[in-house]
């Protein structure tokens, strides 16, 4: 098998696994523990929080991709540097933005919004925040062809959910909190590892 070939296969390979376990464990699981309901409430969160990622994108990808080999080895330190800040400095201000506008947003398209709804938002912001560095460093990992480093990094990341679903479901009775902070959990997981 040729190298390329190989390679291809640690970026596809996490994606196979966590649909094939997500079908055929994840979802039996949290169907037994949550309600339609619970999954309505953080479906909505979820759609909520989702604009964030394109709001605050700066094509810190496409920047590093299009200029990486064309820069000597202090001149890309120097890019990924700025680029990180860029993904900081923009995810930080929008979900701050979306955080403050948390109230208006939820009596909007929650029809009978409570007030643990808040909680539950800030939760689901504070996971998107955790993220922000994921795209970028992401990239920079296949631009090096380092394929194994980026398997086991997505691996870890979605391993780090699937057991805090698992905890906070199961042993904590936490509802549909669980899949927040499994939300949250991985990007953390993922944060510490950048």
């Amino acid at each position: 098998m040729n190298n390329n070939l190989l390679n291809f296969n640690f970026y596809l390979l996490p994606s196979i696994i966590q649909a094939g376990f997500g079908i055929l464990v994840m979802v039996p699981i949290t169907t037994y523990y949550l309600d339609p309901k619970d999954f309505g409430v953080v479906a909505i969160l979820m759609a909520l929080v989702a604009p964030i990622g394109s709001l605050a994108s700066s094509g810190c990808s496409w920047v590093l991709g299009g200029n990486y080999f064309k820069l000597r080895k202090e001149s890309r330190k120097e890019l990924l540097f700025n680029l990180v800040l860029v993904d900081f400095v923009l995810k930080t201000m929008w979900v701050s933005l979306f955080w403050l506008g948390s109230q208006f947003l939820l009596e909007m398209f929650i029809k009978d919004s409570r007030p643990e709804f808040q909680w539950y938002f800030t939760l689901a912001l504070l996971g998107v925040w955790a993220g922000m560095f994921w795209p970028t460093v992401s990239q920079l990992i296949i631009l090096q062809g380092r394929a194994k480093l980026h398997f086991v990094i997505e691996i870890s990341r979605w391993l780090a959910g699937v057991l805090t679903t698992v905890a906070c479901l199961v042993w904590l009775d936490l509802g549909l909190v669980s899949l927040l902070l499994a939300f949250l959990s991985a990007n953390l997981f993922s944060l510490l590892i950048e």
